[in-house]
């Protein structure tokens, strides 16, 4: 340890100070550069990670264990420990400062890591990061250091794969002792150990550490902590927690266990085991029983080793596995031995005979007994990365208003070219919905339809009068008294709700309710002419690009026999207008709209479609307005070259005053029709056999004489 003024007012000892990484209630962390050529262990320019911890009000018992700690730390050389140059004292204008110039690290912490995939990581991953971590803890117990700090934030992850352990507290050592009245415990609660709480005086040790590991290693499988988190008064909670009698036993219901044999809760329960005595009683024991964690291996063709877990429903559960023989990443689908056995062996069927490019990938299928006589069914096909995440439902849900224009329509041209090759071979998916659709983000070539048969968003898929699929996606021709088992057009229907969303990020239609009886009632009133009436295609995208409009009009027509009747011929159109959109931005890849402003303007006929049988072309209404009293209204051109509409001048007084009264009258009149809506719909007699048929619409006449001036 050395004790050094610096010539330079600037330099804290031999380094320069660039800016500050981090600042706490411990002190602070500077990027500084090495401005010394006589360091024996910086070489000149090398930029490090300053820790300054000052000395403010410390005895000289501490001043000198900080000191002692720091060279200790220094002596620590291990791949899996942080490396600390040197460490030396820096006398500040106001206060002194004991400092360590260790290693800059670039990468990020495993809290980092965590916070972007919040159900866990998978098995491989996991291992890759608790072996060296637990193989570095272990050097360190062995030479004498205890961390007391062992957090997600504490263990790094360099951008070249290594693991580091940072942050090891140099405020004590192995004869500095912590009691419960102190003040000035170090570490988080959410990870402290209960030995804290329990014993009257306790330091911090290696057992201590064991139940912090413990603990990041539970929520790095999980992506929960395996007690209820503390919030407010942290420190009062959590003496309540390990002083009581009871305690806390960690939960191994979390659906990330199901990948794992016995073998990791058993290895987690003595790492958490509130009972000191009954916990691993080093990292070396613990590293041991870490090593014998083996997940689950399903023998088909091939062997597949599971390695994470990514969704479960009503019908099964989904998890990641690597291939034994070659290591590729694929996604294991296990079906409950309870749910309907015969669809999901039906979309195996389905999957290993029709192969297509966006269509998912089939690897195999996997049917085992265990017991004997009990089966367990397991489809393999091809791990789609991003999922969940990159399935458009997701993206649509993140999205503020919707996908950028160019990529959706890129999107769907490829689902439609994989309906199209479905549809020929007298396939009909009959469960179109954004989450059945993997939508890649910078990748909409990647795009494809899956789960022919057995939803992967099970939640949301039921069967109402043996038609399988999600109602708010169902075509009415499904509830009506002649419906069929589905059709072409009823795809492409489903599939044009989806485009809606997809565009807009808002649904074509409401929400159904969830009483079924009340959800079919309103999916019978969509199949009635006008059915589409209520769809907003006076938003963007459809306002700069009215083709689209007149797309979704023909998919989402009330009758099939009005719809396309080829997945091909929308397709087509699709493309047209993805041309479109290509040439007025001038390249051929797609971007950021660079206008998203609801700009009115006529909605184009419906387009010239191969529709069979020939239906009668269909206008749109235009508002008929004389051109002389309409004042020249300069536009100028956004970036995609599409006209932006200029700002207007502030509203006068009296004419704001007389607009915000006719929005009132106007929302009382609303709130009129919208009870007798009401009433009419609520009425018990929805089914298909009692419902009028025809276009017996209700309208609420209001006289012009009637209302006031």
């Amino acid at each position: 340890m050395s004790e050094e003024d610096p010539r330079d007012e600037r330099r804290i000892g031999s380094y320069e100070p660039l800016d500050t990484l981090g600042e706490g209630s411990q002190g602070k962390v500077l990027r500084a550069r090495c401005v010394s050529h006589t360091q024996p262990n910086v070489a000149y320019g090398t930029i490090v990670a300053l820790k300054m911890l000052p000395f403010s009000g410390s005895n000289p018992s501490d001043r000198e264990r900080v000191l002692r700690n720091l060279d200790r730390l220094r002596s620590l050389e291990h791949n899996g420990i942080i490396r600390n140059y040197e460490s030396f004292v820096w006398h500040g204008e106001w206060d002194d400062y004991a400092c360590a110039a260790r290693e800059l690290l670039e990468g990020e912490t495993l809290h980092d890591r965590l916070a972007r995939e919040p159900h866990g990581l998978p098995w491989r991953e996991v291992r890759s990061i608790f072996e060296p971590c637990l193989e570095a803890l272990a050097f360190a117990h062995d030479a004498g250091v205890v961390h007391r700090d062992i957090k997600p934030s504490n263990i790094f992850i360099t951008s070249d794969g290594r693991i580091k352990l940072i942050d090891f507290d140099v405020a004590r050592h192995e004869d500095a002792s912590t009691t419960v009245s102190s003040g000035a415990w170090r570490g988080s609660f959410d990870y402290m150990a209960p030995d804290f709480a329990k014993l009257g005086e306790f330091r911090g040790d290696a057992i201590s550490d064991v139940f912090s590991t413990g603990v990041c290693l539970y929520r790095a499988i999980t992506g929960l902590l395996p007690y209820p988190r503390f919030d407010s008064a942290a420190h009062i909670a959590y003496l309540r927690r390990w002083r009581g009698e009871d305690g806390f036993t960690p939960s191994f219901e979390p659906n990330a266990f199901r990948v794992f044999t016995r073998s990791a809760a058993d290895m987690l329960t003595r790492s958490l085991e509130p009972d000191r005595a009954r916990r691993f009683q080093s990292a070396h024991e613990m590293l041991d029983a870490f090593r014998q964690i083996q997940p689950k291996v399903i023998r088909g063709k091939d062997t597949y080793v599971l390695d994470g877990f990514l969704g479960k429903g009503g019908f099964g559960e989904v998890h990641s596995a690597l291939r034994h023989r070659d290591g590729r990443k694929l996604a294991v689908k296990r079906l409950f031995s309870d749910r309907q056995p015969r669809r999901f062996l039906k979309e195996a069927r389905l999957l290993s005979e029709f192969r297509h490019d966006h269509i998912v990938e089939y690897v195999d299928f996997v049917d085992t007994q265990d017991p004997p006589g009990q089966h367990h069914y397991f489809l393999v096909t091809e791990f789609l990365e991003g999922m969940p995440g990159f399935s458009l439902k997701t993206r649509i849900s993140r999205s503020h208003d919707g996908l950028d224009t160019a990529e959706a329509c890129e999107l769907f041209s490829h689902y439609l070219e994989s309906l199209e090759y479905l549809h020929a071979r007298d396939i009909i998916h009959r469960d179109i919905k954004p989450a059945n659709l993997y939508a890649p983000i910078g990748d909409p070539a990647g795009g494809k339809v899956f789960d022919l048969g057995v939803a992967r968003d099970i939640s949301g898929t039921v069967t109402t009068g043996h038609i399988p699929g999600t109602l708010n996606y169902m075509p009415p021709e499904f509830f009506t008294a002649d419906g069929g088992r589905g059709t072409p057009e009823t795809d492409i229907y489903s599939l044009g709700l989806a485009f809606y969303e997809a565009l807009t990020g808002r649904p074509a239609f409401p929400r159904l309710s969830w009483d079924d009886k009340n959800a079919i009632g309103e999916i019978l009133k969509r199949g009635r002419p006008g059915g589409t009436d209520s769809i907003n295609f006076a938003i963007y995208p459809f306002t700069v690009f009215p083709e689209l409009a007149g797309t979704l009009r023909v998919a989402l027509a009330p009758a099939p026999e009005s719809r396309y009747h080829k997945a091909s011929t929308m397709r087509q159109e699709v493309q047209a207008t993805l041309e479109r959109i290509r040439s007025k931005r001038g390249r051929t890849a797609p971007d950021t709209d660079s206008t998203r402003a609801d700009i009115t303007m006529p909605t184009a006929a419906v387009p010239l479609s191969l529709i069979k049988p020939p239906q009668p072309e269909r206008k749109a209404t235009v508002l008929q307005i004389d051109q002389a009293s309409v004042p020249d209204i300069k536009t100028r051109e956004g970036e995609d070259g599409i006209p932006v509409l200029p700002r207007t001048r502030a509203m006068p007084f009296r004419s704001l005053v007389i607009g915000i009264a006719a929005a009132a009258f106007i929302v009382v009149v609303g709130i009129a029709v919208l009870t007798k809506m009401s009433a009419q719909r609520d009425r018990p007699d929805l089914d298909a056999d009692t419902v009028p048929a025809g276009n017996e619409s209700h309208a609420l006449e209001i006289r012009m004489s009637e209302i006031p001036e």
